[in-house]
């Protein structure tokens, strides 16, 4: 498809954007054209969220021109967007949770009769019903949102989108909490936007889907404008270089090492989905856990890491029971959990990068009383070691790139010096260069003798990080497959019991 020859749609020209300390954005252009899907690709802070959010109303641009269906738009807010039919899907749930499907799809644009402006709840359940199956959306009108599935909030989020004539829908991230039957439907129903003429802006990390889904690819680096590629045009070698600016070589790469002695060990782990798990670890190994979604391999860390409350279950290590019954304990024995939801339960966003950093590891302090000095000094060092991009430790940790805020999060493990190390989905929504850069901080927790769990559900990176692999199933280990046996139809077939898939 080549923008030479339609006229876009949408066309962002020399956009730039500057932050305190931080130049955002700097001369990006962008077309977008009816009907197509159009990628944008790039390592975490490339200017991606900076360049939909400019788009949205949420920033104003500092230089440069938008320009809708052939007009030029002097100022874009929240509102003028909504009316020129741009809504924005971002990664964060936007759905206000206790309310039906139907009053999320029409909160602020209600449906009324009658000279009082009566909400007409059978007029409104009836539009929003009609959405629902033009989508092939098999969700009730009535339903309160809290109680729908991540898929199909997001799903409602697109419905809410076509409720209010919409030309364009951006996607920041759309799959980050997908399964693969997730994926399938909300690419068919990209499928369907786009035959009716609708154009999608798709931000996603995972390339196997811009590949997939995409017309056209357009990359950012350090916030300026690289490429544009016709999807047919380009491999994803030669895009990884347009993105990083330099050859990446193979996505991951590990070292062998002889693992070391058995020095964690769980015992009889059962509450809700978690049923009965058994398992040890060995100091110098990866061990990676995969299982589709609902197998329960989130709960299995939460139990251990004490987060909730265990049936049963007891944890060992070096031989000695341990078994945390709070988070606090469980950094006392000498745990840590990345989480696989950085900004909900690793992070606290309002706070700085440096008091993100010691929060773990106030115990370390011999004073109740932490001195700034000390804090500055260990966020600089922690920076300094995980090439933390930011003017200084004192930067909010919600104005980082997700790549950067998911160094923070490592960051602060790093410094509690744990024996063992609960990695939950640590790669999810962060950049390639940002992927290589973690797996070689495993690597070096590897070295120096600690105990590394990897739950993932990106194959390729169970693969390459593993040297041994528990496969979950219905709340319990369904298999155990050692490096030499490890291939993605072994894994592939414990997870979903069944035939081995091609």
């Amino acid at each position: 498809m080549s923008n030479q020859t339609f006229v876009p749609l949408l066309a962002l020209r020399g956009i730039s954007k500057s932050f305190p300390g931080v130049q955002a954005l700097s001369d990006v252009s962008f077309e977008l054209i009816k009907g197509e899907v159009h990628a944008i690709c790039g390592e975490n802070g490339a200017g991606k969220s900076t360049l939909i959010k400019i788009l949205s109303g949420a920033y104003q641009h500092d230089g440069g021109e938008i320009v809708f269906e052939g007009s030029p738009l002097l100022r874009v807010l929240p509102d003028i967007a909504y009316k020129l039919g741009i809504h924005t899907i971002y990664q964060e749930n936007t759905l206000v949770p206790y309310l039906t499907v139907a009053e999320n799809l029409h909160i602020g644009h209600e449906l009324t009769r009658g000279k009082f402006g009566l909400i007409d709840w059978k007029m409104m359940f009836s539009a929003t019903g009609e959405i629902m199956r033009r989508l092939n959306i098999p969700v009730d009108p009535q339903a309160v949102c809290a109680n729908l599935g991540i898929a199909e909030q997001q799903a409602v989020q697109i419905a809410k989108a076509l409720a209010h004539d919409c030309k364009v829908i951006v996607m920041d991230e759309p799959t980050a909490s997908f399964g693969k039957s997730e994926i399938a439907n909300l690419f068919r129903i990209i499928g369907l936007l786009k035959s009716e003429g609708k154009s999608v802006i798709y931000i996603s990390h995972h390339l196997d889907e811009v590949f997939e889904i995409a017309d056209r690819i357009t990359v950012l680096r350090d916030g300026k404008y690289i490429n544009t590629f016709a999807v047919k045009e380009v491999d994803k070698a030669t895009l990884i270089d347009n993105m990083v600016g330099r050859s990446l070589g193979a996505f991951y790469e590990k070292e062998d090492l002889a693992a070391g002695e058995e020095a964690f060990r769980v015992e009889g782990m059962s509450r809700g989905l978690v049923q009965n798990v058994s398992f040890s670890a060995r100091r110098k190994e990866i061990l990676g856990i995969y299982g589709m979604v609902g197998a329960g391999r989130t709960e299995l860390a939460r139990l251990i890491f004490g987060v909730d409350k265990k049936k049963s279950g007891k944890v060992f290590l070096d031989g000695k029971e341990v078994t945390p019954e709070t988070p606090e304990e469980a950094i006392r024995a000498g745990f840590a959990f990345i989480t696989e939801d950085r900004r909900k339960s690793g992070l606290v966003l309002i706070q700085s990068i440096e008091n993100n950093m010691v929060l773990p590891s106030l115990r370390k302090f011999k004073s109740v009383f932490v001195w700034p000095k000390s804090v500055e000094a260990i966020g600089r060092k922690m920076m300094d070691e995980l090439r933390i991009k930011a003017s200084n430790g004192k930067t909010v940790v919600r104005n980082l790139s997700g790549g950067n805020q998911q160094k923070v999060v490592v960051a602060k493990w790093l410094y509690t010096e744990a024996e063992v190390y609960l990695f939950d989905e640590p790669t999810r929504g962060i950049d390639v260069a940002a992927k290589k850069e973690l797996y070689k901080i495993c690597m070096d927790l590897a070295k120096q003798n600690k105990v590394l769990i990897f739950i993932t559900s990106d194959m390729e990176e169970l693969l390459s990080m593993s040297d041994r692999v528990l496969v979950m199933r219905d709340g319990k280990i369904a298999a155990e497959i050692h490096k030499n046996d490890l291939t993605q139809r072994r894994v592939l077939k414990e997870a979903i019991g069944g035939e081995e898939i091609g």
